[in-house]
C-alpha cells in the first residue's frame, strides 16, 4: 500500500514539475529553432568525409617454406613475410613517394571556389594543367585563381581583387612564377563562363608525407593476414585512385624484391659463363690439337684415373675462389655503405646457416630505417636505437664473414695441396702421354664448371620466372566500398536540436531552481503545514467587489467555498472574529477581506469589515465610503463608535475603515481600547473581519493574533517568496490550529497542470500592490509579460 502511494506520488510529482516547466514553452521553442538553424548550416557548409578501404590477402610467413626443396633454385625467390613488416613496407615514405610520382593527376589539386567554401573537383575539373618540370619549387602549395571561356582563359593570383589577371588562349605553353605550364580545356559548356575555379601545384614530397600518414592499415583479424587497407578525404574517387596505385605499386615492388636475388645471381652466373666458356674453348683446342699431333692409340695413358680427381677438386677450387671473392666484395662494401643495396644473398649461402639470418636481418633493419626517415628526426631515441642495432649487426655479419673467409682459405689450401699432389703424379708419366692428360684434364674441369654454371643459370631462371607477388588483391577499392563517414544531414539535425533542446531544459531547471515564489499549492503545502481553506482565481477586471457585483462568478464561488472550509475549521464557535494576513504587500489580503466579509453578509450573517492597516488605508476606496474617520480617530476617542462604522451597499455588511495614517499604529492596535471595541462588536456582530497588514513586514498584524479565532494567511501564486512562507510557518507555530492558507491570483493553466477547482479560465482580482508606495505600473505590464504569464 505504501509502495503504491510511494509511485503514484512520484509520478504526481514527476507530471507536475513537468507541466510547471512548459510554462517556460518559448524558451524550449526557441532552443529547437537555434538548433534547426545551426544544424541547416551545418549540413549546407560541411564538407562531406568519405571512406574507402580495399582488402589485400599477404602471403603467410611459413607458405613459402618447402618450395626451395621441390625445386632447385627456389630459395633465391621464397620468403617469409612478418605482416608487420608488410604494413611498413606500404607505409614507407619511398613507396608513397614513387606512387606520387607515376600518378601524375595529382600534381596538380583542382578546386571549384565559393563563397562560403572550396570543393575538390578532381577529375571532374572541366580544365587541365600540365607541365614537365616546374623549375620553381616554391610554387608549390601556392593558389592560382582561372576564369574559363570558350576560347581562351585568364588566370590570376590573388582572385582577380588585385591583379585583374592574364588572359591566354587555350593549349600554349605560358610561363608562371619561372615555370613553363600548358592550360587545355576538356570542354566548353555555358554553365561554367564566368565561375571561378582555382588550382594549385602538389608538393610531391608533402603529398607523400600526408597519404603516408592519412593510410590506415590493420588487420582484419588477429589470425588473420589479411589486411584491410583505408584511405579518407573530401573526395572518394581521387581516394579509390590512389588507393589503387598504391596496392599496384606494393605488389609490383614484391615481385622485383623477389626477383632481385635471383637477377643478381643470374647476372654473376653468365659473366663467369662468360669466363668459363673462353677457357673452355681454348682447354678444347688445346686437346684437339694434341690429338691430332699425337697417336693416341699408341700412347699408354697410365693416368687417365686422375682426371675425375682433377676434374672434382678444380671445381672445388672455382666455387671457394668465388665464396672469398664475394665475402671480400661484401665486407668491402658493408664498410664503406650505410645501406643494404649491394648486400645479396648467394646460393651458397643456404637458409639454415647463420650468415643467412644475419644478412636478412641487416637488410630489414635498414628497411626500417628507410620507412622511419621520414616519420621521425634523427634525435629520436627509437631511431637513434635502430642505428645502434644496424652498427652491432653489421660488426657480427663482418665477423661472420671473415671467419667463413678464414675457414674457405684453409680450404682452398687443402684443396691446392691436392692439385699439386696429383700434378706431381702426372710429372712422372713419359712426355707426351702427360701432355695429353694435362690437356683433358683442364678440358673436363672446364667442361664440368661450364656445365654447373648452366645449371645454376637455369635454376636462377626458374625461380624468377616461377616469382608470384607476395600478396594477392581480395577487394580493390571501387565505388562499392566507399563510405560516408561524416554525419549524416538527419544526424546533425537531431544532434543539435537535441543538443538545444537539453540546453533549453537546462535553463528551464536553472530558472526553477533559482525561482524563489510559490508557483501552485504543492508549493505551498511543501513550506507551511496548515491547511489549505480555498483557491481564488484570478481577476481581470478592475471592480474588485465580485461578490456583490457578479454573485454569480466562479470566483464569487470559490470566496463561498472558502467560507465553508472557514465554517469547518472554526468547529461550531459563534461570533468568529477572522484576521485575514499575508506575508508582503501585493498578495490581496485587503481584496479577500472585502470578498470574505460580503459572502458571510449574503448568507444573512451581521458582518463588520474592519480595516486595521492603518500605514496603508484600501478598503474605503473599492466601497465608495470616507475614510476621513474610521479605526485611527476610534481608538484615539475622536470619534464615537457610531460614526466610525459605515455602511456598506448590502444591508448585513457594516465596515470601519482605517481612518487617517496615525504616527503610531502598533501603540493603538495593542491599546485597551482595541480590546474594548473587538469585545463590543462580537456581541453586536455574528463575524468580525479584520484587514491587517502583512505579516512579514511589520509587527502589527502579530499583536492582533490574540483577538483573532480564525487566522488566514493569504498567498498569491507566483507572488509570495517561499523564504517568506518558510518565516511564516515558523511564526505562526502556535496558531496553527485556527489558522488556514488562501492561495489567491491563480491564472488560467495553459498546460492543464492546478488545483483541479475547475477557477482556470480568467478569475482573479485588479487590485493595486505595493506596501508604502502605490505600484501605478503594476497593471502596464510588457506585451511579452502578457503573452509568457510573467510576473
Amino acid at each position: 500500500m505504501n509502495s503504491d502511494s510511494t509511485t503514484i506520488i512520484n509520478k504526481q510529482d514527476v507530471y507536475r514539475y513537468l507541466l510547471k516547466g512548459l510554462k517556460y514553452w518559448y524558451i524550449l521553442l526557441f532552443g529547437i529553432i537555434l538548433g534547426i538553424g545551426i544544424s541547416y548550416y551545418q549540413v549546407k557548409y560541411t564538407v562531406p568525409y568519405y571512406r574507402v578501404d580495399a582488402r589485400v590477402l599477404v602471403k603467410d610467413e611459413y607458405s613459402s617454406w618447402g618450395q626451395e626443396y621441390f625445386m632447385p633454385g627456389m630459395e633465391l625467390v621464397s620468403s617469409r613475410n612478418r605482416l608487420v613488416n608488410e604494413i611498413g613496407t606500404i607505409k614507407s615514405f619511398s613507396l608513397m613517394q614513387n606512387v606520387i610520382k607515376d600518378y601524375s593527376l595529382l600534381s596538380v589539386r583542382y578546386l571549384a571556389d565559393g563563397k562560403i567554401m572550396e570543393s575538390d573537383i578532381y577529375t571532374d575539373a572541366p580544365y587541365t594543367v600540365t607541365f614537365d618540370t616546374l623549375l620553381n619549387k616554391s610554387v608549390y602549395g601556392k593558389p592560382y585563381w582561372i576564369t574559363l571561356k570558350e576560347n581562351k582563359y585568364t588566370i590570376s593570383t590573388d582572385r582577380f581583387e588585385n591583379d585583374k589577371g592574364l588572359t591566354y588562349p587555350y593549349d600554349r605553353i605560358i610561363h608562371i612564377d619561372g615555370n613553363d605550364i600548358k592550360i587545355s580545356l576538356k570542354e566548353f559548356n555555358k554553365s561554367i563562363q564566368g565561375k571561378l575555379f582555382k588550382f594549385n601545384f602538389n608538393n610531391p614530397d608533402a603529398l607523400a608525407k600526408y597519404y603516408q600518414n592519412n593510410i590506415i592499415i590493420e588487420p582484419e583479424d588477429e589470425e588473420s593476414s589479411i589486411l584491410r587497407l583505408t584511405l579518407t578525404g573530401v573526395n572518394y574517387k581521387k581516394e579509390i585512385d590512389v588507393l589503387n596505385h598504391i596496392i599496384d605499386y606494393y605488389l609490383q615492388n614484391g615481385l622485383d624484391e623477389g626477383n632481385k636475388i635471383a637477377t643478381n645471381t643470374l647476372e654473376f652466373v653468365e659473366i663467369q659463363m662468360e669466363s668459363v666458356y673462353d677457357s673452355l674453348i681454348t682447354a678444347e683446342s688445346r686437346l684437339e690439337f694434341l690429338k691430332k699431333g699425337l697417336n693416341i692409340k699408341k700412347i699408354d695413358i697410365k693416368g687417365e684415373s686422375l682426371i675425375p680427381q682433377f676434374t672434382e677438386l678444380e671445381k672445388k677450387k672455382f666455387e671457394l675462389e668465388f665464396q672469398q671473392s664475394y665475402y671480400t666484395q661484401t665486407i668491402d662494401y658493408i664498410n664503406n655503405n650505410d645501406d643494404a643495396k649491394g648486400l645479396v644473398v648467394p646460393y651458397f649461402v643456404t637458409r639454415q646457416s647463420v650468415l643467412y639470418d644475419l644478412m636478412v636481418s641487416l637488410i630489414e633493419k635498414y628497411a626500417k630505417k628507410n620507412r622511419n626517415t621520414f616519420k621521425v628526426t634523427d634525435k629520436n631515441t627509437n631511431f637513434l636505437l635502430l642505428e645502434e642495432e644496424i652498427v652491432a649487426a653489421k660488426e657480427i655479419l663482418i665477423e661472420n664473414m671473415l671467419a667463413m673467409s678464414r675457414k674457405g682459405k684453409n680450404d682452398l689450401s687443402i684443396i691446392e695441396s691436392q692439385i699439386d699432389f696429383l700434378e706431381n703424379k702426372l710429372i712422372d708419366l713419359p712426355n707426351a702421354e702427360k701432355r695429353y692428360l694435362i690437356a683433358q684434364r683442364d678440358y673436363t674441369a672446364q667442361s664440368e664448371l661450364y656445365n654447373y654454371l648452366v645449371e645454376k643459370r637455369q635454376e636462377a631462371k626458374i625461380a624468377k620466372a616461377s616469382n608470384i607477388a607476395k600478396a594477392t588483391v581480395l577487394d580493390y577499392p571501387s565505388a562499392y566500398r566507399v563510405q560516408k563517414i561524416s554525419q549524416s544531414s538527419s544526424s546533425i539535425y537531431k544532434k543539435y536540436v537535441s543538443l538545444f533542446i537539453a540546453f533549453s531544459i537546462l535553463i528551464i531547471i536553472f530558472l526553477e531552481v533559482i525561482n524563489n515564489k510559490i508557483q501552485d499549492e504543492k508549493d505551498v503545502s511543501n513550506w507551511i503545514t496548515v491547511p489549505i481553506l480555498g483557491h481564488i482565481g484570478h481577476n481581470s477586471d478592475s471592480d474588485n467587489l465580485v461578490l456583490l457585483n457578479k454573485p454569480k462568478s466562479v470566483l464569487s464561488e470559490s470566496f463561498r467555498s472558502v467560507r465553508t472550509n472557514i465554517n469547518y475549521l472554526s468547529k461550531g464557535v459563534e461570533n468568529l472574529v477572522i484576521m485575514i494576513t499575508s506575508s508582503i504587500s501585493g498578495e490581496g489580503k485587503t481584496f479577500c477581506s472585502m470578498n470574505l466579509a460580503l459572502s458571510f453578509a449574503m448568507l444573512g450573517k451581521k458582518t463588520i469589515l474592519i480595516g486595521a492597516d492603518l500605514r496603508k488605508p484600501r478598503i474605503y476606496g473599492d466601497f465608495l465610503i470616507s475614510n476621513d474617520i474610521g479605526l485611527s480617530t476610534l481608538l484615539i476617542k475622536k470619534c464615537s463608535l457610531s460614526e466610525a462604522i459605515q455602511k456598506s451597499r448590502h444591508e448585513n455588511l457594516d465596515i470601519i475603515t482605517s481612518g487617517p495614517i496615525p504616527p503610531n499604529p502598533s501603540e493603538l492596535l495593542f491599546s485597551n481600547n482595541f480590546t474594548d471595541l473587538i469585545d463590543h462588536l462580537k456581541k453586536k456582530y455574528d463575524h468580525i473581519i479584520i484587514d491587517t497588514p502583512p505579516i512579514g513586514l511589520v509587527t502589527d498584524a502579530k499583536l492582533l493574533y490574540d483577538y483573532s479565532d480564525i487566522i488566514l494567511l493569504v498567498t498569491r501564486e507566483k507572488y509570495t517568496r517561499i523564504s517568506d512562507l518558510k518565516r511564516i510557518n515558523l511564526e505562526l507555530d502556535n496558531t496553527k490550529q485556527n489558522t488556514g492558507v488562501i492561495i489567491n491570483d491563480i491564472k488560467k493553466k495553459t498546460f492543464g497542470y492546478g488545483y483541479g477547482y475547475g477557477y482556470g479560465y480568467g478569475y482573479g482580482y485588479g487590485y493595486g500592490y505595493g506596501y508604502y508606495e502605490d505600484n501605478n505600473n503594476a497593471s502596464k505590464k510588457g506585451l511579452v509579460n502578457k503573452i509568457f504569464n510573467k510576473k
